[in-house]
């Protein structure tokens, strides 16, 4: 839920610093690292916003962003308005990574939405990690109504339960990552329950804004899942360990990092995009009044 938030503020350390501390782990472990998002990282602030979130997009592109589950507010502009981003067709902007949702279907087809993949299949190493994204099923209720018409979000679980066993089965998946565009806390366990074929082996949440972490208990290793606020504030952290022999996770940890703590050094590269977008940050930050007395009454008063 990062929400086009490029600038830091008192609790964000800005997307220059969290971009160069991403772009710098992954390069220290670039045989076992994949950077996620979980929806809504474009609509928000007003430079993002002018530009459509095209200056998230490039910035995404210098990290290395590996998969973007799809969330409500990427429907704000009309799902055709990100779509160019996914089109192939770098004279529009690209997104190097593509939209995932596994249960965004068309209504009069019963058809998966042709626009989202269900789920990436990436090789780190000697392992296939499979990313199934998802959004949360009521968030139908969250997005303007002819933006979405013609699609339904299905039941979470059941989606978990269709294509978790494609991505072990058929795509021959070591791992399973998903990636959830809702605050799933309450069913959260239930997919730790899941098992054989159908376990899921890590979970990012979204949506709410909550920052949390933890561990469901299990046979075997526990299942860590996360969410990580929103704004930038922090950076969701998922280490699983496997046994090179067995290819099995045999431990977990999970946290959320307060950027504004960690993210101290600036990208020049992630410095130089921004500045391209000069034109709207100057209309961002032009004064648009002058207010002379102090504003107390309430609402209505």
């Amino acid at each position: 839920d990062f929400h086009g938030m490029i600038f830091p503020s008192e609790d964000s350390a800005g997307i220059s610093k969290i971009g160069k501390y991403l772009i710098d782990r992954k390069k220290e472990n670039k045989e076992s690292t994949l950077i996620i998002s979980s929806g809504d990282m474009f609509q928000g602030s007003a430079v993002s916003n002018m530009s459509k979130g095209m200056v998230v997009v490039s910035v995404m592109n210098i990290i290395g962003f590996d998969a973007m589950t799809i969330g409500n507010h990427e429907f704000d502009w009309t799902i055709e308005t990100i779509l160019k981003y996914n089109d192939n067709n770098t004279g529009n902007g690209e997104l190097n990574c593509k939209y995932l949702a596994c249960n965004i279907i068309c209504k009069d087809t019963g058809d998966l939405a042709p626009w989202a993949k269900p789920y990436e299949v990436i090789n780190r190493g000697k392992y296939k990690i499979g990313i199934l994204g998802m959004i949360g099923s009521n968030l139908e209720y969250d997005i303007f109504k002819p933006n979405i018409e013609g699609y339904e979000f299905t039941d979470e679980y059941k989606a978990a339960k269709k294509y978790v066993p494609i991505l072990r089965n058929k795509e021959k998946c070591d791992i399973v990552i998903l990636s959830i565009h809702a605050d799933t806390q309450n069913i959260n366990m239930k997919f730790a329950e899941l098992d054989g074929d159908q376990k899921i082996d890590a979970i990012i949440n979204g949506h709410t804004h909550n920052a949390y972490y933890g561990e469901y208990n299990r046979e075997g290793c526990d299942l860590p899942y996360v969410q990580s606020g929103c704004y930038g504030k922090y950076i969701g952290y998922i280490k699983l360990v496997i046994d090179n022999k067995t290819k099995k996770i045999i431990d977990c940890d999970v946290q959320n990092i307060k950027t504004i703590n960690t993210c101290k050094e600036s990208s020049e590269e992630i410095e130089n995009e921004i500045k391209k977008y000069q034109e709207y940050i100057d209309i961002a930050n032009k004064p648009i009044g002058l207010i002379y007395d102090d504003v107390n009454r309430e609402l209505g008063g």
